[in-house]
C-alpha cells in the first residue's frame, strides 16, 4: 500500500504535529498534567493527546465486537496510544493512519510495550479524506477527536466506509457517546435519529450523518 499524497493544507497540519508531538516525547510535562486533570479516569499508558478516558476505552471495546486477528483502524492515531491499547484488548492488528511522520514513527516504536508483534501493529501517513487503504480493509474503525477538525467531513466518512469490510449485518459507523470527536464502528445498526437542536429534526448533524452510513457491500 503505497502512501496516498497528502495536500498542502494536510502537510502544513502534519508539520504542525510533529512540532507538538516532538516536544511532548522529550518531556513528561504533559501527560502529568493530563494524569492531574482527569484523575484516575486517565489511563496513562495511552498517552493520548485527546479527551480518551477509562470509560471512552470501555464503549469502544464494546462497540467494535471484533474478533481476535481481525484488522482495526485508528485514523487520526497521533502517537497511536488508543489504537494500540485496542489491540491488545481485542486480541486484533492494528493499522495507524495520521498526517504526522512524527506521530507514526512515536507510534510504531511503542507496539512491543502492548505486547504486539510487528506483523500487527501498521503505522502510516495519510489523512481522513485519503487514507490510502485498500477498499473493505478494515473490521472495525475508529477516530478519536480527529473528525470534528476536519473541514471536509462528508468525504471523510466516505473514506471511512471504503474502508470497511462488507458483511451481513455491519459494519456501521456510529459516534462514541460522550465524545463529540469520537467515532468507533460497531456491529449493529444505527436508528436514524432525529437533531435535537432543530426544529423538525432536520440538516442533520455531522455525527448522525455518520451514524447512518449504509453497510458496506
Amino acid at each position: 500500500m503505497a502512501d496516498p499524497q497528502l495536500t498542502v493544507v494536510e502537510q502544513q497540519l502534519g508539520a504542525v504535529y510533529d512540532a507538538m508531538h516532538a516536544a511532548r516525547a522529550r518531556t513528561t510535562i504533559v501527560g502529568g498534567l493530563y494524569g492531574q486533570a482527569m484523575g484516575d479516569l486517565y489511563p496513562a499508558e495511552v498517552a493520548a493527546s485527546s479527551s480518551t478516558d477509562w470509560a471512552l476505552l470501555g464503549t469502544m471495546v464494546a462497540n467494535l465486537r471484533m474478533q481476535p486477528g481481525q484488522r482495526l483502524v485508528d485514523v487520526g492515531c497521533g502517537t497511536g496510544g488508543v489504537g494500540l491499547w485496542l489491540a491488545r484488548a481485542l486480541a486484533a492488528c492494528v493499522t495507524g493512519v495520521d498526517v504526522s511522520s512524527t506521530a507514526l514513527g512515536l507510534a510504531a516504536a511503542r507496539a512491543r510495550h502492548f505486547g504486539l508483534p510487528a506483523e500487527c501493529a501498521d503505522f502510516r501517513l495519510g489523512s481522513l479524506g485519503s487514507t490510502g487503504l485498500p477498499a473493505r480493509y478494515a473490521d472495525g474503525l475508529v477516530c478519536v477527536d480527529a473528525l470534528g477538525h476536519e473541514k471536509d467531513r462528508r468525504k471523510a466518512l466516505e473514506e471511512i466506509r471504503r474502508v470497511l469490510t462488507g458483511r451481513p449485518g455491519g459494519p456501521h459507523v456510529r459516534p462514541v457517546p460522550g465524545s463529540a470527536g469520537a467515532a468507533a464502528v460497531e456491529r449493529t445498526g444505527a436508528a436514524n435519529r432525529p437533531d435535537p437542536g432543530r426544529r423538525g429534526g432536520a440538516a442533520p448533524r455531522t455525527r448522525d450523518v455518520a451514524a447512518r452510513l449504509p453497510v458496506v457491500g
